[in-house]
C-alpha cells in the first residue's frame, strides 16, 4: 500500500474525499473504542494511550461507522501516533480488509482499496510500541 495524499480537487477546488465515516476518530468516547488490554492501553484525555508492553498485538478497534464500507471503492485512512522515547514497536491499521504498513511516530496516511465491507478499523503494534494515537479518520475517495 503506497501513501498518497490528495489535497484538493483541482477541477472544482472542491475536496477528493467524503465525509468522515468514524464517530469518533478524536477518542473523545471511551465507549466507542474497544481495547483488547485495558490494563496496558486506555483511552483518556482524547487520545488512545499505550502505557506498557502488552501480551496481545492487538491494541483496538471502532465500529462506529457513519456510511457503508463498500468493497471496490478506495478510502484514505489517517492516523497521528505520538511514541514515547525509546520506542522500538510500530502499529498499523486494518480497514476494509487491508493492513496499512507500520509506522512508529508521525501522521499515517494511505488510500485503501476496500475488500471487505466490515464497519472497523482495528489497530495492530509490533515490537515494544509504546505511546498515543489519535486522529483517526477514514473518508471514500470521491
Amino acid at each position: 500500500m503506497k501513501k498518497i495524499i490528495l489535497l484538493s480537487n483541482k477541477k472544482t477546488g472542491s475536496s477528493p474525499y467524503g465525509a468522515e465515516l468514524v464517530t469518533d476518530g478524536g477518542f473523545d468516547n471511551p465507549a466507542d473504542w474497544f481495547l483488547y488490554d485495558e490494563v496496558n492501553s486506555n483511552v483518556s484525555n482524547s487520545r488512545l494511550n499505550v502505557t506498557a508492553l502488552t501480551s496481545s498485538t492487538s491494541l483496538c478497534y471502532t465500529t462506529v461507522f457513519n456510511a457503508d464500507v463498500v468493497i471496490g471503492k478506495n478510502y484514505l485512512v489517517e492516523f497521528t501516533l505520538t511514541a514515547d522515547g525509546g520506542n522500538t514497536g510500530q502499529i498499523r491499521a486494518l480497514f476494509g480488509g487491508v493492513f496499512g504498513t507500520f509506522i512508529t511516530d508521525g501522521k499515517y496516511s494511505a488510500i485503501v482499496e476496500a475488500t471487505s465491507s466490515l464497519k472497523r478499523i482495528f489497530f495492530y503494534r509490533t515490537g515494544t510500541y509504546l505511546g498515543t494515537m489519535d486522529d483517526v479518520s477514514v473518508r471514500e475517495v470521491l
